[in-house]
């Protein structure tokens, strides 16, 4: 600035034009003890700094001053005139004239420094790399352009410092409650407040990053697919299961009987519970999970224990393993089946057949009656319990190994695999179950990626849990 400032000259007050400007002209603290303390140093010693002006003496720089001496009843004063100016050269002459000569908060400094530099690289072009500080006109005849270094060293100040000034500009223009103000005018944010509160955002930002790459990452090995499993399945390749949870609809025509009892049962018009249809859907699809199944692998199948006799037949057509005496799924509390009540004792226990693998044990050893699932709550009688099917999964797989379930309803399995970090596919034919399905798998693996992602802690920053205005969120 010094060596292209013109000689000083004298105007008639009434002469200076005030126009738009970029900083706000005065705000409450300069009408207080700030601007009479400028008064009284005018009026003992005279103006020091020359207010500055363009050739139609609209004021660029000095607004203060100019408002002191007028107030002192002044009617020439000194200035600079810059003669004819672009748009970008009146302010560039203000941004830098405001800079040296007046001491603002960090929003106006960090603001004005940003415009700033946006102004000398419109006038002088973007310098590739950095120079050491010439005057504006040398600058843009080498055309070399204007870099930061530059902007820098014109405001007396280093490269980091404004470069962190310019981003901390971006940010608070972005967030305007970084640089909200009481009712007496006072920022509820000092600077080193802010830059705290901006590292919490930065750090919260780059955790959910994490967070949605390992979600990412965890969705494209697991999936839930809406649709016919007879063709679905067809996508799977082949010996790539670990471990099959089947719950096919039972042919024992429960849905009547559902009604009867004043609960549900899987009444959904597309359910199919009788007898042929059953048959028919397992005769399709246990040859289908024979060929998706590991020659290791292990198959749960839940059957009506009326129907024993058909579908273990279909059973050991397909598998080798096939163990004759079923597990039994003692039921809990309520949980007694579906059933004429007041004529039969009640059905309290469904059947599990097991196929295993000599290749693959067991996790623990354990009696063939299980009774997981106790107090559980259900959407539907036919849903089994969260608790059961873990267990199931745990005693035949490890971490990260592959369950499938051909007909997973609300979800239960899949759900259940992604709280237990194994792999998954489910299919299931009806949209709003499948939704549901969806949706709890979801849930599960963002909280199971949010426990495996660590919260971050910002060294020295505001306390969260304190009761003031800092503690806004953002």
């Amino acid at each position: 600035m010094e060596e292209r400032r013109p000689p000083v000259t004298y105007v008639l007050i009434d002469k200076i034009k005030v126009g738009q400007r970029f900083r706000e002209q005065l705000n409450g603290k300069d009408l207080g003890q700030s601007l009479q303390e400028l008064k009284d140093g005018i009026n003992e010693h005279g103006l020091i700094n020359p207010i500055t002006v363009d050739s139609d003496y609209n004021l660029l720089a000095g607004f203060r001053r100019l408002t002191c001496c007028k107030e002192l009843g002044w009617l020439e004063i000194a200035c600079h005139n810059f003669g004819d100016l672009t748009e970008n050269q009146r302010m560039e002459i203000e941004l830098e004239e405001n800079l040296l000569r007046k001491q603002f908060e960090w929003p106006e400094v960090t603001a004005l420094r940003k415009k700033l530099h946006e102004v000398k690289q419109d006038l002088y072009g973007v310098g590739g790399k950095a120079n050491q500080y010439v005057s504006a006109t040398q600058t843009a005849g080498a055309g070399q352009g204007w870099t930061l270094s530059n902007t820098a060293a014109s405001l007396r100040t280093d490269k980091a410092a404004l470069s962190k000034d310019i981003t901390l500009a971006k940010v608070a223009e972005s967030i305007p409650q970084l640089k909200a103000r009481d009712d007496d005018g006072k920022l509820l944010y000092d600077r080193a407040e802010a830059e705290r509160a901006i590292r919490k955002m930065v750090e919260q930002l780059e955790r959910e990053l994490v967070l949605r790459q390992s979600l990412k990452a965890m969705q494209a090995v697991n999936e839930v697919v809406l649709g016919n499993v007879l063709e679905k399945i067809l996508d799977v390749p082949d010996k790539t299961i670990d471990c099959i949870i089947c719950d096919p609809p039972y042919g024992t025509d429960l849905q009547d009987i559902g009604l009867y009892q004043g609960r549900l049962y899987r009444i959904d018009a597309h359910f199919d519970d009788t007898k042929p249809y059953a048959q028919q859907l397992l005769a399709r699809l246990l040859p289908q999970l024979k060929r998706v199944l590991k020659d290791n692998g292990h198959l749960y199948l839940f059957f009506g224990i009326t129907e024993y006799q058909w579908v273990y037949d279909l059973l050991i057509a397909n598998f080798q393993y096939v163990d004759a005496i079923p597990i039994i799924w003692a039921k809990a509390g309520n949980r007694w089946g579906t059933g004429d009540w007041r004529h039969h004792y009640t059905r309290s226990y469904e059947g599990i057949f097991f196929v295993s693998n000599p290749d693959r044990e067991l996790t623990v050893v354990s009696p063939s009656v299980i009774d997981a699932g106790k107090g559980e709550d259900v959407k539907h009688s036919a849903e089994k319990p969260h608790a059961l099917i873990q267990f199931l999964i745990e005693q035949s797989t490890r971490e990260g190994e592959i369950v499938l379930d051909p007909t997973c309803g609300h979800g239960t399995t899949p759900i259940v695999c992604a709280q237990t970090k194994r792999r998954f596919w489910a299919c299931e034919v009806v949209e709003s179950a499948y939704r549901e399905a969806k949706m709890g798998v979801a849930h599960e693996l963002r909280r199971r990626a949010e426990k495996e992602v660590p919260e971050t802690d910002t060294t020295g920053g505001p306390d969260t849990n304190a009761a003031n205005p800092h503690d806004a969120s953002f």
